[in-house]
């Protein structure tokens, strides 16, 4: 039986008001990048926090991708900000 990968992280609620919380299911220095649905990436920084929270609040009501890359594995989700 193959082994269902492990997402990266999870989304904790979907959709968001102005914060997007992020539960990591591994330790480590992830990086993480807001970007529109066109590619144009409006955030990045690091965080080491099993928790991370991402301040969504400038940005227009509308569908943005959230991902995260960790030791060369990457994630991205699709959030929707109210």
């Amino acid at each position: 039986i193959p082994q269902q990968k492990k997402a990266l992280f999870q989304l904790i609620e979907n959709p968001v008001k102005d914060w997007a919380r992020l539960l990591f299911a591994q330790d480590g220095t992830k990086t993480i990048t807001v970007t529109t649905l066109q590619g144009q990436v409006l955030q990045t920084f690091t965080t080491t926090d099993e928790l991370a929270v991402v301040n969504l609040s400038t940005y227009s009501s509308g569908m943005y991708l959230i991902s995260s890359q960790l030791e060369g594995m990457q994630h991205t989700v699709k959030v929707v900000k109210q």
